[in-house]
């Protein structure tokens, strides 16, 4: 029986109340589903860690999509192991996206924020941003005007929806 390839997809849900902490959050675990079919269809069982509704429904996936609850370990163990043994990483900025550049991982970073933060060995698919009329920024002014601001003093960011995910990770999968 071969072993199935292995993704660690890290979901960060700050709950925290401070501002510059919610800004990093990512989109709901169910916004990821699609990107998840997409893994199963490329030979990956996906091992979800992070922040996430542990009573959260992920059936149907038929043993593609597990936790630390599927296979009855602890959470912060299950999220070490899957990070470091995984054959790719997908996840949001935040703590658990540092445990995979120990053996140098390849990673998608999806939902990065701040503007100015990228990681090694890894692609990034960054939030929107809209200006105060509701206009998409153009990643030159964001480039130019906005690189730096991690507090978002101009505009609304936009978390990626569930196709944006699943156009990225086609797109990592690809390349």
């Amino acid at each position: 029986i071969a072993c199935p390839k292995l993704c660690c997809l890290y979901i960060r849900e700050e709950r925290r109340d401070a501002y510059s902490a919610r800004l990093r959050n990512g989109s709901p675990l169910e916004s990821h589903f699609g990107a998840v079919r997409l893994l199963n269809d490329a030979g990956y069982q996906v091992c979800l860690v992070g922040d996430y509704d542990p009573d959260q429904s992920m059936e149907g996936f038929h043993g593609g999509l597990i936790d630390h609850n599927t296979i009855n370990v602890r959470k912060d163990a299950f999220q070490i192991y899957s990070a470091t043994e995984a054959d790719i990483f997908i996840g949001q900025n935040g703590g658990g996206a540092s445990y995979q550049h120990v053996n140098g991982t390849l990673s998608l970073s999806i939902n990065l924020y701040p503007f100015h933060f990228g990681l090694r060995n890894s692609w990034g698919y960054y939030k929107s941003l809209l200006d105060d009329n509701g206009d998409a920024v153009s990643a030159r002014d964001i480039l130019e005007k906005y690189i730096f601001d991690d507090q978002v003093e101009y505009g609304t960011l936009l978390i990626n929806s569930e196709r944006e995910i699943a156009d990225a990770v086609s797109c990592f999968l690809k390349n």
